[in-house]
Formats: structure tokens, C-alpha cells, sequence
């Protein structure tokens, strides 16, 4: 019997493993969606990286005796360019790579890098109302608490959360329905969205990493998307 294969994601900017907990692939033949978390993202410590080929170089450490010849590589907008670096790089041998809504170069915008350095909570807005179309129709399967705590509550027009308090003008149940996602932008430490975006900006491929490259790479884009992180 041959051995189900399975989907390795690389989370984007700012996020973690948890925006892969609510994958459901077909069990007959793939294992659990598995995600890595970078250093200072969700549960992990060690040194802060500073840019993509520093991240590519912690993931390549870490699976170096690992067989991943049944893994799907998959990244996320800068997860994206992870894997991007990964495959160029040539040293694991994934079974296929897929980048997801990223593109190479990648723009940030000035107002979206300023506010991940001072203002958070404007961020994590900037990127839920550009980049997500609509508000998710499946709601979460259990809590989405982040590593710097926990609590929300709505009071009438009032938001509250463990990150301070906002008075919503309009559309109130889609604030409260990305909340869950917006939670996902907290991490061990407050600059981690804003070294990630700074890393993304920085970051380019240059021709001999893309002619020297024979395999195949899947680009899967969304229709209404924006980069935008």
C-alpha cells in the first residue's frame, strides 16, 4: 500500500500554524495538513530571522532528514516566497511546490509596513478589508487565542478585545466574524508582522535561480486578490 501523502504549509507575514486547522483533505489519501511555524510565530522562540533566505535556510535545517518526497509544499503570500527560495534552493526535494497568492517581486505598501511598526490593530484592518473578499461562510471550529491572550466580547456597537477597544460604525458581524483571523496577526513579539513585510519587500529571485530551475511550480491566484502582504 502506498503511503498517503501530505500538504506542508508555510504560513504568510505575521501568521502561524493555526490558519491550517480547519483543512479538510480527503482522508484516503492524505495525511493531516501539517504548517511550520517560524521563529517568534505561534509557539516558536529561538533567534528572530530577518529575511526570506534566512527562513528558507531554518526550514531547510530543520528537515534535512526528513523524507519529504510525499510533501506538498504549499506557501502562503510570503510563505509563498519561502517556498519559492526552498525550490530554487534545490536541497529538499518536495513532491511538488505551490505558491499561493504571492508574487515575486512583492510590493507593501508604505501605510500597510508604517502601521505594522505602530499601530497594529490598523494593520491587521488594512489586511482583512484588502485581502479578504468576503467574510468567511464557515465559522471557525473552536478557539482561534493567540500566544498574547484571550477575550472578546461585542457590546452593542463596541468591540472588546484583549488588544483594546474599537467603536464598529457599520457591518459589526464582519468584524466579528474576521476576528478570528485578525488574531492570527499576534505573535510573541509586537514586530514580528512588520519584520515579516520588511523581509517580503526585500526580497527578489534572480535569473540563474530561474533558468537553472527544471521542475514545476504551480501558481495558484485569486481572482480578486491583491498584494497587498
Amino acid at each position: 500500500m502506498n503511503p498517503k501523502d501530505s500538504v506542508l504549509m508555510i504560513p504568510g507575514a505575521g501568521m502561524d500554524h493555526r490558519i491550517v486547522k480547519d483543512i479538510k483533505l480527503d482522508e484516503a489519501k492524505f495525511n493531516q495538513t501539517l504548517a511550520i511555524d517560524l521563529p517568534h510565530h505561534g509557539y516558536s522562540t529561538g533567534p528572530k530571522l530577518t529575511s526570506i533566505e534566512e527562513y528558507a535556510e531554518g526550514i531547510e535545517e530543520v528537515l534535512q532528514d526528513v523524507d519529504v518526497s510525499n510533501f506538498h509544499l504549499c506557501g502562503h503570500s510570503m510563505g509563498g516566497l519561502i517556498a519559492l527560495r526552498l525550490a530554487f534552493n534545490q536541497k529538499l526535494q518536495f513532491k511538488s511546490v505551490n505558491i499561493l497568492n504571492a508574487s515575486c517581486p512583492m510590493f507593501v505598501g508604505g501605510a500597510l509596513l508604517d502601521d505594522s511598526r505602530k499601530n497594529l490593530d490598523s494593520a491587521m484592518d488594512i489586511l482583512t478589508t484588502y485581502g479578504v473578499n468576503q467574510a468567511p461562510k464557515a465559522k471557525s471550529s473552536g478557539p482561534m487565542f493567540g500566544t498574547m491572550g484571550s477575550g472578546f466580547c461585542a457590546d452593542g456597537d463596541l468591540i472588546n478585545t484583549p488588544y483594546g477597544s474599537k467603536k464598529i460604525v457599520d457591518k459589526i458581524d464582519d468584524e466579528i466574524d474576521l476576528y478570528a483571523l485578525k488574531k492570527l496577526f499576534n505573535q510573541i513579539t509586537k514586530d514580528i508582522l512588520n519584520n515579516d513585510l520588511t523581509a517580503c519587500k526585500n526580497f527578489a529571485i534572480n535569473d540563474e535561480d530561474i533558468t537553472g530551475y527544471e521542475k514545476l511550480i504551480s501558481f495558484i491566484l485569486g481572482e480578486k486578490s491583491l498584494k497587498i502582504w
